[in-house]
């Protein structure tokens, strides 16, 4: 089964066994501008280039659709904590033409069963570009 996407040897997709999918992806991109005072006037405004791209996703985990919440997390955490740098693919396609460090991350536990056991969470992640 081919993946829907993929990032550091994590692999979102689809099959009869496993439901890791993502929902909601949000890119942005911005440019950096400086501002040159002067005395009695208006500022000058100096383009300096383009920031570096954002994604952002939300990430369903699902045990009752085979995937383990807490060591899917545990997997995003430890990406971003040693600073993994890697392509982001969505269908076969670089998202971005240069690599993607997981800058952030928050989890929302939605369902815990009565041994502490986690059932399903979602994870939302910032990717930001590495050069």
């Amino acid at each position: 089964m081919a993946a829907m996407a993929q990032w550091n040897g994590i692999v979102f997709k689809v099959n009869s066994r496993q439901v890791f999918t993502f929902k909601n992806m949000k890119r942005s991109y911005s440019t950096k501008w400086a501002t040159h005072d002067i005395i009695g006037r208006r500022p000058r405004m100096e383009y300096q280039g383009p920031e570096m791209d954002e994604m952002t996703i939300e990430v369903m985990l699902d045990a009752e659709h085979g995937v383990r919440p807490r060591k899917t997390m545990l997997e995003f955490q430890i990406a971003s904590h040693h600073g993994d740098v890697a392509n982001f693919y969505i269908g076969g396609k670089k998202v971005s033409k240069y690599k993607m460090y997981l800058a952030s991350g928050s989890e929302n536990w939605k369902q815990i069963w009565n041994k502490g056991e986690l059932v399903r969470a979602t994870a939302t992640l910032t990717f930001r570009e590495y050069r």
